[in-house]
């Protein structure tokens, strides 16, 4: 399709000199028949779904040459990368082509981290300290933009050698869900339905309200971890691995962890943000997914990164952690917003200090649970749990639930149709016959067909039908494999990796190894377990260029200011500094 616009697909089609050459491109062509052609949906009566079914040969040759291999850069054989594009379409290329070339990417910053985190333990504490600051600016200027150009360039080379062109327009396709009022376009004549601009602002002031209540939500929740961990650290003092308390912080930072990234994040924060964007009613697909992606930008900033972001410039900061605490309080309990807590706490429970203002009558113990100690806030440890163990999660449940569910569906409805299949044969051939309906056509027709073809077919021959009809009923009812998440959780991590791989100098290399796994599965769900998508034509990966434009632009300032306020890094320059604790 040469046009910008997927209306124009008929002409694209018949100005074409040969049958198009793709499975994707023959299924993009019948799904537009389909649906704007002859106008069927899943509305109407007879129609359960509509949906690609997958190719049993392309997708076994792609588990077997592709996820069950040992190769790590396993897209570094372009016939599997073609052979993506060409069953799945360009968007979905594209996703695996741009989490190839970014794990490639993260192998030297790995490598680098790896050995700073080596040296750590063998140089002194001033010289490594002197080190994080050209390693935290390295990372976010030099590896972050120029990971991003040769992006653009890999990307040229990528449309250049699928369509001969280096400048491929990007099609439009038509969001299903558009409604608004049909009037005549003055320009062309024609009757077209037009949604009012104005009638979105409302809807933009929800979602105003919903990022301002989960960023409360966050900040609550940023406060209680800290609590537990405080209590944790106060209750159980040897802190050795596998010690006591080192269990127990690891399965409090699992457990706060697992919720911020699995139920908050996937299960609120990315549902809410498609259900206010389809609220507000786009035109096109590429219309919605540009409103989408720059909304769940704001939302990770307001909800996923407030945690990082509340730990690194509030709790760290004297004053400002104490503030936040007590406030958490005065809200909840009600104490003064002077009182005092953990280490501000003597003995015989009066307060030596008041964090917040001067000693006075109402510098008294607090009675909320809320508490911190300055001290204690390691903010290198902070990011294991949502980079190695959340994520992990969040893998092995995407992957592992549809196969279990899969497994428990078919091993039922076998079980059923067995049965089903012993109580038609052991009524013999005249019942089934006796009991055909041929009255009502259009609601016998498909019970006709059921019944007879237990008179049609072998008992063996049935069996390979029903389980071929599992397989089809099973898939109707996944979800359709849509990169969109993927991206999505890539963004984030890309904007872990460029802003706070100074605090952790192993997150290169955990996001690696992580990718390299999430490669595997991601491919193991398009072919297995979810539905196929119906190809998309793409000239890139779309507004996710920008967003991680925007995260590579804030990682400096957040570098900066981790080095000037949070870490502490500018004592170490002067010869004078000395521990405050």
């Amino acid at each position: 399709m040469e046009h910008g616009a997927v209306v124009d697909m008929e002409q694209d089609v018949a100005q074409r000199r040969d049958d198009p050459t793709t499975p994707a491109e023959r299924i993009e062509i019948v799904d537009y028949i389909i649906e704007q052609r002859a106008r069927l949906s899943k509305r109407d009566v007879w129609i359960h779904d509509l949906f690609p079914m997958h190719n049993q040969s392309v997708t076994d040759t792609l588990i077997h040459r592709w996820v069950t291999s040992w190769r790590l850069l396993e897209l570094d054989d372009k016939k599997v990368l073609r052979s993506l594009r060409y069953n799945f379409g360009e968007k979905v290329a594209y996703y695996f082509a741009f989490l190839k070339y970014y794990n490639s990417w993260l192998i030297p910053l790995a490598a680098i981290g790896i050995l700073l985190e080596l040296l750590r333990g063998v140089i002194s504490m001033t010289t490594y300290m002197r080190l994080l600051p050209f390693w935290g600016l390295g990372v976010s200027v030099i590896w972050g933009f120029g990971f991003l150009k040769s992006w653009e360039r890999e990307n040229a080379c990528m449309q250049f050698d699928w369509t001969g062109k280096l400048h491929v327009n990007q099609i439009e396709y038509r969001n299903k869900l558009f409604y608004g009022v049909s009037r005549v376009n003055s320009m062309t004549g024609e009757v077209e339905v037009v949604y009012p601009a104005w009638r979105r602002l409302p809807k933009y002031f929800c979602v105003f309200l919903f990022m301002l209540a989960q960023m409360l939500i966050m900040l609550v929740l940023v406060a209680s971890w800290v609590t537990i961990y405080e209590i944790l650290k106060a209750t159980y003092k040897e802190s050795y691995i596998f010690s006591t308390q080192w269990l127990l912080i690891l399965l409090e930072g699992c457990v706060f962890g697992f919720f911020v990234d699995v139920v908050q994040w996937n299960m609120v924060v990315t549902k809410m943000g498609a259900l206010f964007t389809h609220w507000e009613n786009y035109r096109t697909e590429e219309q919605y997914e540009k409103a989408l992606v720059r909304k769940l930008f704001l939302l990770d900033f307001l909800n996923y990164y407030t945690w990082f972001f509340s730990l690194a410039f509030i709790f760290v900061i004297p004053g400002l952690g104490n503030y936040l605490t007590n406030t958490f309080n005065h809200m909840f309990f009600g104490d003064d917003i002077n009182c005092c807590f953990g280490p501000y706490v003597n003995q015989d429970g009066s307060c030596t200090v008041c964090p917040v203002g001067d000693k006075d009558a109402t510098c008294i113990e607090c009675v909320g649970f809320f508490t911190f100690d300055r001290r204690h806030v390691d903010l290198s440890a902070m990011f294991v749990t949502p980079i190695v163990i959340t994520q992990s999660l969040n893998i092995l449940l995407r992957l592992v639930a549809p196969i279990m569910v899969r497994k428990r569906r078919e091993k039922a409805q076998a079980y059923a149709d067995a049965r089903a299949q012993k109580r038609v044969r052991e009524a013999g051939s005249m019942r089934i016959i006796g009991a055909l309906d041929y009255e009502d056509h259009k609601a016998s027709q498909f019970g006709n067909k059921s019944s007879a073809r237990y008179l049609e077919y072998t008992p063996s021959e049935i069996e390979v039908l029903n389980k071929k009809a599992r397989e089809i009923l099973f898939d109707s009812e996944q979800d359709t494999f849509d990169p969109y998440d993927d991206f999505h959780v890539l963004t984030v991590q890309f904007g872990f990796t460029v802003m706070f791989s100074m605090l952790w100098p192993l997150m290169p290399f955990a996001c690696f190894l992580i990718n390299s796994v999430k490669g595997r599965a991601d491919g193991y769900r398009l072919c297995k377990t979810l539905k196929r998508p119906i190809p998309r034509r793409a000239n890139g990966i779309g507004a996710w260029k920008g967003i991680l434009t925007s995260f590579a632009y804030i990682a400096v300032i957040v570098n900066v200011l981790l080095i000037c306020i949070s870490t502490g890094v500018l004592e170490f320059f002067d010869e004078t500094c000395h521990d405050e604790f």
